[in-house]
């Protein structure tokens, strides 16, 4: 049963709520599905990136996702991250019960 609201798409005949173009989104996203990670496609498993913080090279799978970055990735990874977050809660904590 089709949606009224349906649309078939031109290249794969999916039926689609919201076409790009005339397509579907798998079809639009070069077909790769929107939950398959966007930078194995675009840099590769192997791609390693420089933390901000700590300057080591690491694999991007120890860097969150930010989708506003150009390599969907945030500057800092996880563990620094993690460790500044600590700081800023201890230090929040004792200005606190400094009031």
């Amino acid at each position: 049963m089709t949606s009224p609201h349906a649309v078939v798409c031109a290249s794969c005949g999916r039926e689609t709520r919201q076409p790009v173009a005339g397509t579907c989104g798998v079809c639009a996203n070069g077909g790769f599905l929107p939950s398959e990670s966007r930078e194995l496609r675009v840099l590769g498993p192997d791609t390693l990136k420089r933390c901000l913080r700590c300057h080591e090279q690491k694999p991007l799978d120890e860097f969150d996702e930010d989708m506003r970055r150009r390599d969907w990735r945030v500057s800092d990874c996880r563990e620094c991250r993690q460790r500044y977050a600590a700081a800023y809660r201890t230090q929040r904590r004792s200005r606190q019960e400094a009031r």
